[in-house]
């Protein structure tokens, strides 16, 4: 069985990869404690990923939104 980062339990998405959810998640920010939240773009349920497996996954020229840190201040025009 194949290992994914996340995959939606409402709508079966899958999100294999760090490009998936850049490419796939919509409304994507780190919060104040630094995990990194996006929802899914089908069924917009909610995921996050820690801080830890997060700065692992992404080097900070790939975050896929300038550093946020409000829960409410998503900015999707700045993805990459």
């Amino acid at each position: 069985m194949k290992k994914y980062l996340k995959v939606c339990s409402t709508c079966s998405k899958v999100y294999a990869s760090k490009t998936d959810i850049v490419n796939k998640g919509s409304r994507i920010h780190i919060c104040d404690g630094g995990n990194l939240w996006f929802n899914c773009s089908s069924c917009d349920s909610t995921f996050f990923i820690p801080k830890k497996q997060f700065e692992q996954m992404f080097f900070s020229h790939e975050i896929p939104v300038a550093t946020t840190y409000s829960a409410n201040a998503i900015v999707p025009e700045q993805m990459h």
